[in-house]
């Protein structure tokens, strides 16, 4: 069995948006629609070509046709041993009106971008392309699409087809999505884009033996609950059980045959090979995974190790340590929030922005709540501090990923980071220059790091959350002073908290404080509310002259979270895996967090060693 990388085929005609409208239940985008989609969408078009300028290397050339919206072009990344590129620079044009996407003249450009030597490699390494193709493929559903193929000897060809973003991808840009097309439209993209069958479609050109033998039936004999194992199994498509053996037509009964009648009317298609073993590479994951480094790439150690990716114009010295381990698993015993099984927060990011901006107070815990709470912190507390007790050189982030994972189940808790908007890990590790969300990997500490631990527990429908930075091993004075000042800006704002005192004013305490020591307070994260939500009001601010909205009163809970940056740059760039926040300068970022309880006298620190009043 042979088969081919995936190819992007760019397609003019209308039809295929008919098609495809029929498929996934979307509407059939009018021309007049389209034309406003496509406006709507040329904001985040010049932010995607912005980062591809600043953080890519791309650069800005001068269009061969005037109706651009941009025209930006970069050198091929590999190069022979002589450093002379291998494949022709790459050119990509972006036309300012939707319409011109019909026009063959648009469809050879079209072509000469996304059918490019070294595109496969782009789209899975640099993210504005990914998030371009993506955003495409939502406005252009049914024109612009993924095609794999692979050659079976005498049977012929099997073309999988994917019309729609990953499901992952849909999730975590709802807000940005529904901009564009509406809540309705969203709904539906978002429905077709979770359902595999709808998603994908396969198209089997049969060879001359496979036609040959179409009047050849194999026998249903086989029990109807193997059947529907094998219907279930690729669904699944599980990487770990390479020695099962399925059926060549499993894919066929998988994508476009959802009904188990139709499968069987359309065995006697498929020849008599019934037996072979399905290749642990499945040409869905391939589509829809990031992919792995070619054996000859420079940028893979020898150990396996490797940055996924290269290219990027990383601010500091940090750099990812790829292959990540597979997410955690939680036994099914413990309790698990909404987003545990497809990392979506239905509805509640919307809501809760939407309550911040009309000014509704943040919810009053019960007593009985309270105390749901202090347990859950405590618990919080516990963890970290095992996961602290294993910082030292020579151990991975993603040790201390296993750490938490296994502190949380021997409590009975669910790691809160996990699967949360599709966070692979279960704690949030940042070193050195990344600010916060760093995802645990391959790459060991050393001496001189400094590491935050992000820990959040989810238990008896509560969550805790807290955080400190730990020096490992002997750091530097810089690096002392950060660390001292982001606790002390920490602890000096949790001195203000009392019942009546403004949200608004902790950022004036934090920020002359991190000023006068030559820091800067990050003001793009928040302190947040936080109960049976991993994240909802109150919205807490560390910066001065702040807007936040609200007053504090006994029952609110909430955190406080600064994050200190050496010198006077607060601003942040995101790696391309879409968490990682880093420093502008590759200067060191510290942070430290406490979930807090407004008492009628004051307040508690929950996730405090112990408990106690200020």
């Amino acid at each position: 069995m042979s088969s081919a990388p995936p190819e992007v085929v760019f397609s003019n005609d209308v039809r295929n948006m008919d098609e495809w409208a029929r498929r996934t239940g979307i509407p059939l985008t009018s021309a007049d629609a389209l034309g406003i989609n496509y406006a709507r969408a040329r904001r985040w078009l010049l932010s995607l070509k912005k980062q591809l300028v600043q953080q890519y290397g791309w650069r800005d050339v001068v269009p061969l046709d005037s109706r651009m919206l941009f025209s930006i072009e970069c050198t091929p990344p590999h190069r022979s041993s002589g450093g002379i590129p291998r494949t022709p620079n790459m050119r990509l044009q972006i036309p300012l009106n939707a319409s011109s996407f019909f026009s063959p003249d648009r469809r050879v450009q079209w072509e000469m971008v996304f059918h490019s030597a070294v595109f496969p490699y782009m789209r899975h390494t640099v993210t504005p392309i990914s998030d371009l193709l993506h955003l495409l493929q939502c406005l252009l559903t049914g024109i612009l699409v993924l095609v794999k193929e692979e050659r079976v000897p005498n049977e012929g060809v099997y073309r999988t087809i994917r019309g729609l973003p990953p499901i992952e991808w849909v999730s975590s840009h709802e807000q940005i999505l529904t901009e564009i097309f509406g809540p309705s439209h969203y709904r539906a993209l978002f429905r077709a884009a979770s359902d595999k069958r709808i998603a994908f479609r396969l198209e089997h050109e049969r060879s001359a033996r496979a036609r040959a033998d179409q009047d050849l039936v194999l026998s249903l004999r086989r029990s109807s609950a193997r059947v529907d194992h094998q219907l279930s199994f690729y669904h699944e498509c599980s990487r770990s059980l390479p020695e099962l053996k399925l059926p060549t037509w499993t894919p066929t009964l998988t994508i476009g045959m959802p009904h188990l009648s139709q499968a069987f009317r359309d065995l006697s298609s498929v020849g008599r090979d019934v037996s072979r073993p399905v290749k642990t590479h499945k040409f869905i994951h391939e589509l829809a995974t990031p992919r792995q480094p070619l054996l000859d790439d420079p940028s893979i150690n020898k150990n396996g190790t490797f940055n996924p990716f290269h290219g990027f114009n990383f601010t500091g010295s940090l750099r990812p340590v790829y292959p990540l381990s597979p997410p955690r698993t939680v036994p099914d015993h413990i309790g698990k929030p909404d987003y545990a099984e497809n990392g979506r927060i239905v509805g509640f990011v919307r809501h809760v922005k939407m309550a911040i901006r009309a000014g509704q107070p943040p919810r009053i815990l019960t007593p009985e709540e309270q105390e749901k709470m202090r347990k859950v912190c405590k618990l919080a507390r516990e963890v970290l501090d095992i996961a602290a007790s294993y910082v030292r050189p020579g151990i991975t982030t993603d040790d201390i990923d296993a750490v938490v994972h296994q502190a949380c189940i021997e409590r009975n808790a669910y790691p809160s980071p996990l699967n949360y908007r599709h966070f692979p890990k279960s704690v949030c590790t940042s070193v050195n220059e990344a600010i916060c969300h760093g995802i645990p990997d391959q790459r060991k500490l050393i001496e001189g790091d400094i590491l935050n631990i992000d820990v959040t527990l989810y238990y008896d429908g509560f969550h805790g959350d807290l955080n400190e930075t730990y020096a490992v091993g002997r750091i530097d004075d810089d690096s002392k002073k950060l660390i001292r000042i982001a606790r002390q800006c920490l602890d000096e704002a949790i001195m203000l908290c009392k019942p009546g005192a403004l949200f608004r004013d902790l950022g004036k305490t934090i920020e002359p404080i991190a000023r006068a020591n030559g820091c800067s307070v990050v003001r793009t994260y928040t302190g947040h509310g936080i109960n049976d939500l991993f994240h909802c009001s109150p919205n807490v601010p560390h910066y001065a002259k702040n807007k936040a909205i609200g007053t504090m009163k006994p029952g609110m809970i909430f955190t406080i979270e600064p994050m200190i940056n050496l010198g006077s740059n607060w601003d942040e760039v995101h790696w391309p895996d879409n968490w990682t926040a880093t420093t502008v300068d590759g200067k060191k970022s510290a942070q430290f967090e406490e979930t807090l309880l407004i008492t009628e006298t004051g307040v508690e620190v929950l996730t405090a060693g112990k408990p106690r009043e200020l």
